[in-house]
């Protein structure tokens, strides 16, 4: 079996590349579905629609889920042609809206951005003088940028605990101390990369893991890996984008593999893709295999379950178990594991048949709709997803699972 080119900024892979923020019925959500959806995502709110508040009765659970709606898109349950449903499609973190003052999501922003001054004032005041002193560096240079929605994505990340955060993978600083590398200009960058651009990228990615989109190249595997060292963490992945736009280009993963800036990234290169997304996943295809891989022509694309684990080994220092998937029973066997492993909380990385083309997906939970239960994944185009067991088992042709998955299935 051959991996084919996956789908590029189909209608079904991509039900908008505007990315519409109206909910099915073409307007917007009631406060009681929000508030639904809110608690599902774990945050406490004391109203849906903190406008209302004043300064002093806001939360971070107002705040946060203020910016959900922004960041991550309206809910939306707009089916797609192989089976799934897309229930959150993020804007690109290139999007005009991000600094066009025109575009209401960018008034949006704005007027978060201003709502949240006395929280993150506040949380600022529990950090030491020199945390607090980086944070307002980096907020200084997003803002100077004019990207009023990567300043409210620094906020998120602060309210969310991101900030300063926990130690990289091999302890050479935390997220706070690599972004305000980059925005005090202390990180050497590579002629044509773009210090905004790495910054803004940055920021917005680790702040909305579900809106890294691998483009239009074939680089879907790398990039799930991406999305789940974005959302487990995030100090590493600055470390490997600032590794990887310095002058030599280089950075050694956890696991001791050394990846190598790939030529013709450091500037755009037309793909429409982040400062971050054109430095890291080209890099990552290339470490996946033996076989050779350019970024201009796309030629190397595609990835195996054994690439994919390996290249999880070095990113994470740990192992995953690759299933295949051929038979009806085995396609069956492979959707168990990975429904169990997702309502243990635990990311799998799952491949699915999308109408001819094999394309890999994140799991990362399991969510009810009207009394069933759906997979939830993260799609490397930049969209979240619900599909039903039913469906992976129709679709999946394997899985990589966590190592000790192998024993729960006994």
């Amino acid at each position: 079996m051959d991996i084919k080119r996956p789908l590029r900024q189909s209608p079904s892979l991509r039900p908008s590349l505007e990315r519409s923020t109206a909910s099915a019925g073409g307007g917007r959500q009631s406060p009681a579905v929000v508030r639904e959806q809110l608690l599902r995502d774990g945050l406490q709110p004391r109203t849906v629609s903190p406008t209302t508040l004043r300064a002093d009765q806001r939360t971070r659970g107002d705040a946060l889920l203020e910016m959900q709606q922004v960041l991550e898109g309206e809910r939306l349950n707009e089916p797609t042609a192989y089976g799934s449903t897309v229930i959150r499609n993020p804007k690109d973190v290139t999007s005009n809206s991000d600094w066009d003052y025109r575009e209401k999501r960018n008034e949006q922003a704005k007027a978060q951005v201003a709502a949240n001054a006395a929280l993150e004032a506040d949380a600022l005041r529990r950090m030491s003088p020199a945390d607090r002193a980086s944070y307002l560096a980096v907020k200084a240079r997003l803002s100077d940028g004019q990207d009023v929605v990567a300043v409210l994505s620094l906020q998120k990340l602060l309210f969310s605990g991101a900030l300063p955060g926990a130690q990289d993978g091999v302890n050479h600083g935390r997220l706070l101390d690599h972004l305000a590398s980059v925005a005090d200009g202390t990180a050497q960058l590579a002629p044509g990369v773009s210090r905004d651009g790495l910054l803004q990228s940055l920021v917005q990615e680790l702040a909305t893991p579900s809106a890294i989109d691998q483009g239009p190249k074939g680089t879907c595997g790398p990039t799930t890996l991406l999305i789940e060292l974005a959302m487990k963490n995030p100090a590493e992945y600055a470390r490997l984008a600032l590794g990887l736009a310095s002058p030599s280009g280089q950075v050694t993963m956890v696991g001791g593999q050394t990846l190598t800036r790939e030529p013709g990234t450091e500037a755009d290169d037309g793909s429409g893709r982040s400062t971050t997304q054109r430095l890291l996943a080209p890099a990552l295809q290339e470490a996946a295999k033996p076989e050779a891989y350019d970024n201009a022509s796309d030629a190397g694309w595609g990835t195996w379950g054994k690439d994919l684990a390996a290249l999880h080994q070095q990113l994470f220092g740990t192992s995953e178990v690759v299933k295949t998937a051929e038979t009806p029973a085995q396609r069956q066997a492979v959707t168990d594991a990975v429904m169990r492993e997702a309502r243990l909380g635990h990311q799998t990385q799952l491949i699915l048949d999308v109408g001819g083309s094999l394309h890999w997906v994140l799991v990362v939970g399991v969510e009810k709709k009207d009394g069933k239960e759906y997979l939830k994944v993260i799609n490397p185009y930049g969209q979240v997803e619900l599909i039903s067991p039913e469906e992976v088992a129709r679709r999946t042709k394997g899985a990589n699972l966590p190592p000790d998955a192998v024993a729960r299935t006994s």
